[in-house]
């Protein structure tokens, strides 16, 4: 029987296993070795040490490794059972992505992935004549299990809010899909989904397309997933203004997802589609279209939600409804901001019911969170980035509703608490932290705290314009306040005329002759040039 372990010689162990695998291996692969049974035995401090002593007697009696009584160093040979080895003949097939195999990859794959580690890790011995030919074969099953790791990594990340991270996994398992359309699908659907949420919109549409070149192919054209990309491949267009190309990926997505009502009439995806048509016609300020598709969104949301919102864990029902509650506090707010030819009266009370809803929709978001705050959530290993996200849109415009009712020092807390949330989360050229920024500085303008809110409109513009140059509406509102704000705080006329005169030729590209916008930039460039 082998003596116990020190610590010492386990460390010394440790740094002979590294330094007989570090010609062979990549930084990455030795994470994979050295993360199962021999992260166990010996990688972690175990203080046990009849623990320690079972986990080096299972190695050596797999003939994974070998060493002499008496001796602290142990000498590590490719002793691996040969049987064991052949077996991975049963094995090398398995994919992730047959839902035939399921069975089969739960009973086997992970002692598959345990053996074809342990080649690897081998990679320079002389194997037997026996099983050269099974090692060989076994090469690109390797592959796939490392492409689905990446794949797997990456969308973790991504649901973490850590785009950069997951766009870097996505990378790298994009040099393993070699023309393989089934995975190009699922890989560039995940890619352009990350961009997307990065704000980078160009990139996003052409993985979308992909994507969905890919899917058609290999899935068909009537397919849940060819209708999703369509939908997704409109959400972008709609986000960079080109709303008839918009309609016309909607269009084809409800064609494919009105045969799915047909069994349900409450689809989850056929309402999320709806949603996006009321965002399009909100966005076009075609109120009366936006207000048609989202009640029919918001109607069969609230079904379901009473159906089964209130007993699931996972809490789909609760934030899908929450969204179309917002959207509907979004949409009262929409209907009178901007607008000349109401009554003051309408404008509050338009502005008290998007305030109450978008409150409604805050405290439906945060009850799912168990009274943990966002920030504290955001810093554990699995929180969710979408929900804590979804929480920072409902601060932001609830924030404007309280400004609009004369609550402007509620407005900034609620601001702020939703600013902090996106900034945690997100890199500096996030478009959703464009709006906190943009909407911290009609606040603090509100306020008569000038420079602050043209610190604000600065941010905001920068992030704009990085996102898509001098070329969106949404620009064009904060180089407006800038040159608003740097008129009052008497700066250079010149520099003022600068930021007002690219306003409006931003707004003259994308909104009519009598939109209040535009007009009230024009009377502003008026008033200071004469």
């Amino acid at each position: 029987m082998r003596p116990l372990l020190s610590k010492e010689a386990a460390a010394k162990y440790y740094k002979k296993c590294l330094e007989t695998c570090s010609n062979n291996l990549s930084p990455s692969q030795k994470i994979i070795v050295f993360q199962h049974d021999l992260e166990q035995g010996i990688l972690r401090e175990i203080t046990n040490k009849t623990e320690l002593k079972e986990q080096f007697d299972w190695l050596e009696d797999n003939k994974i490794m070998r060493g002499k009584p008496g001796e602290e160093e142990i000498g590590f040979v490719p002793e691996v059972i040969v049987s064991d080895i052949k077996n991975l003949k049963k094995w090398r097939n398995v994919s992730t992505h047959d839902p035939k195999m399921k069975v089969t990859k739960i009973k086997y794959l992970s002692h598959f992935e345990t053996m074809v580690r342990t080649i690897k890790f081998f990679s320079g011995v002389e194997w037997p004549d026996e099983i050269k030919d099974i090692i060989s074969d076994n090469q690109n099953a390797y592959e796939e299990l490392t492409y689905d790791k990446l794949i797997q990594a990456g969308t973790r990340c991504h649901k973490n809010g850590k785009f950069k991270e997951a766009l870097e996994f996505f990378e790298r398992a994009e040099e393993k899909i070699q023309g393989d359309k089934k995975r190009g699908e699922t890989l560039y659907g995940k890619m352009a989904d990350t961009y997307l949420k990065s704000g980078e919109y160009g990139r996003a549409l052409s993985l979308f397309r992909e994507a969905l070149k890919n899917c058609i192919l290999v899935k068909g054209e009537d397919n849940f997933q060819t209708a999703r990309y369509y939908q997704k491949i409109g959400i972008v267009l709609r986000k960079d203004r080109q709303y008839e190309k918009a309609k016309e990926n909607f269009e084809n997505s409800k064609k494919i997802l009105d045969e799915m009502r047909k069994e349900d009439p409450n689809d989850p995806n056929v309402a999320n589609l709806y949603n996006d048509f009321g965002l399009m016609y909100l966005n076009e300020k075609k109120f009366e279209d936006a207000h048609f598709y989202y009640e029919l969104a918001y109607s069969m949301r609230e079904e379901n939600y009473e159906k089964y919102g209130k007993e699931e864990k996972e809490g789909y029902y609760v934030r899908e409804y929450a969204y179309s509650v917002h959207n509907m506090g979004t949409y009262y707010n929409q209907l009178v901001v901007d607008r000349f030819d109401i009554s003051n009266e309408e404008r509050i009370k338009r502005f008290k019911e998007a305030a109450d809803l978008h409150e409604r929709a805050y405290n439906l978001r945060m009850d799912l969170l168990d009274g943990r705050k966002p920030l504290d959530v955001i810093k554990e290993s699995a929180f969710n980035a979408d929900l804590c996200l979804d929480i920072a849109q409902s601060l932001t415009l609830w924030a404007t509703d309280l400004l609009e009712l004369d609550k402007a020092k509620v407005a900034e807390e609620k601001c702020k608490e939703g600013l902090e949330i996106r900034e945690a989360m997100q890199g500096t050229s996030i478009q959703d932290k464009a709006w906190s920024y943009y909407t911290l500085g009609l606040i603090k303008n509100s306020l008569k705290k000038n420079e602050e809110a043209l610190k604000c409109f600065s941010e905001s513009y920068r992030i704009r314009f990085k996102a898509s140059n001098d070329n969106h509406p949404y620009a064009a509102k904060a180089l407006y306040q800038m040159g608003l704000m740097k008129s009052k705080l008497d700066i250079d006329k010149k520099e003022v005329l600068g930021d007002l005169m690219k306003a409006a030729k931003i707004q003259k590209q994308f909104l009519n002759e009598n939109d209040p916008e535009l007009i009230k930039t024009l009377e502003l460039i008026d008033k200071l040039e004469n």
